[in-house]
């Protein structure tokens, strides 16, 4: 039994009979995941699992090798494994005769911790230089005091008409709308590993983003999927995509780079990764 459900915690804790029990963790696990070396000051909504039903479970389960570490150093899981929680999908790379470079792109859930007006502000600066940029938000609302606050900001930097927010896409629509773009901001406090980002990635779509916790750079390789400044300098992320866009023909290559880089992350090595911990770990699948 593996759950990935925060709010499940209690309940998952209670099951009784179950071969084995693990919660995967998708994000960081701490206040203040910026923090060398880690913390132990956990989430609240982790309490359950930190504290009270530490010894329910068989285990939590994340996407990296860094956050396993930090887990283990101040944490007394029985097992803290390292298995991949998505895996990039093979794409038909658009070319870039046939790309907008002109497109950037934000993906994922509109939500405090995705920093989204950091995005914002890059493209914002970005844009004095490249006046025809545009900037394209691919994902849902989880908060609508921050859709305000993200709005106010827009019409503060007079970028008004070149910010579109676009809802949730489904895959096949998805596919059309990264197929397109030149590059995709990330601007996360932190991302467990960053599903968003590989999800682009897979499209060919190189990334600027900062640098966090945990993903990032494992998935972003200097000028090779992108480039990653320091978290919150708006200022160099938007000379980062200032620089990826206006060499139009190191861009192209990073189109073709950036998406031989997702496949590292394809279907067959996530199972090995799995297959791996299931040989260390005899109860990942059973007990």
């Amino acid at each position: 039994l593996i759950n990935d459900r925060p709010s499940l915690i209690s309940e998952v804790a209670s099951v009784v009979g179950a071969r084995g029990k693990w919660q995967f963790l998708h994000s960081a696990h701490t206040y203040k995941p910026e923090q060398a070396g880690g913390s132990r000051n956990y989430v609240d909504y982790l309490q359950p699992l930190f504290a009270t039903h530490m010894n329910d479970f068989d285990g939590v389960m994340v996407p990296t090798v860094g956050q396993k570490q930090e887990i283990d150093k101040f944490f007394h899981f029985k097992h803290v494994v390292v298995v991949p929680d998505s895996y990039a999908e093979p794409h038909k790379l658009v070319p870039a005769e046939k790309r907008d470079r002109n497109k950037t792109v934000y993906l994922g859930r509109i939500s405090p911790e995705k920093e989204p007006q950091e995005a914002v502000k890059i493209f914002a600066k970005a844009k004095k230089d490249l006046p025809d940029l545009h900037l394209e938000f691919y994902g849902y609302s989880s908060d609508q005091s921050l859709d305000n606050s993200l709005k106010e900001l827009i019409k503060k930097l007079e970028i008004e008409d070149a910010v579109h927010f676009n809802g949730y896409q489904n895959n096949d629509q998805l596919a059309k709308k990264l197929g397109d773009a030149a590059a995709v901001l990330s601007t996360s406090s932190s991302e467990a590993f960053g599903m968003n980002v590989l999800q682009a990635m897979s499209f060919g779509v190189p990334v600027i983003g900062y640098q966090i916790k945990y993903g990032m750079k494992l998935l972003v390789k200097e000028g090779i999927s992108g480039y990653l400044v320091p978290n919150g300098e708006s200022k160099q992320g938007a000379e980062a995509l200032v620089k990826l866009l206006t060499d139009k023909d190191k861009w192209a290559d990073m189109l073709e780079s950036t998406y031989e880089s997702s496949q590292k992350f394809n279907a067959a090595a996530a199972w090995q990764q799995w297959q791996a911990q299931q040989a260390a770990v005899p109860n990942v699948f059973s007990k």
